[in-house]
C-alpha cells in the first residue's frame, strides 16, 4: 500500500495499492525503475525500500547529484558497518588475550 497525504490539502490520508501507482500518476524514469523493483518484492520493509532506492539512484537516472549522494551514503554505511565490526573484534581480542594483546588502534 502507498499512503498519500490529503491531495487537496485536507487532513486525510489516501491508501492506494502499489500496483495502481502507475495508473494514477505519471512517473519519472527514476520512479518507474524503483516501482519495477518494489512491485516484485514480497516483503516490503523500510530497509529494503532504502536499499532499492539507493541502487536506482546510483544509476544516474535521477540526476548526477542524486547518484553522488546515493554512492556516498552507501560507502559511508559500509565503512560504518566495517568500523563497528573491527571494534567488536578488537574488544574480543583484548578480552581473550589480556595483556598479551597490544593496542591495535594504529
Amino acid at each position: 500500500m502507498i499512503m498519500l497525504p490529503g491531495l487537496s490539502g485536507g487532513l486525510g490520508t489516501y491508501e492506494l495499492p502499489l500496483d495502481t501507482l502507475r495508473e494514477v500518476f505519471d512517473l519519472s524514469v527514476h520512479d518507474r525503475m524503483l516501482y519495477d523493483r518494489l512491485i516484485e518484492l514480497e516483503d516490503v520493509r523500510p530497509q529494503t525500500v532504502l536499499e532499492h532506492s539507493r541502487d536506482v539512484g546510483s544509476t544516474g537516472v535521477g540526476g548526477v547529484e542524486l547518484a553522488r549522494t546515493c554512492t556516498r551514503r552507501n560507502w559511508t554505511e559500509k565503512a560504518s558497518r566495517e568500523l563497528g565490526q573491527m571494534a567488536v573484534l578488537h574488544q574480543a581480542l583484548r578480552q581473550l588475550g589480556g595483556d598479551a594483546v597490544k593496542d591495535m588502534k594504529r
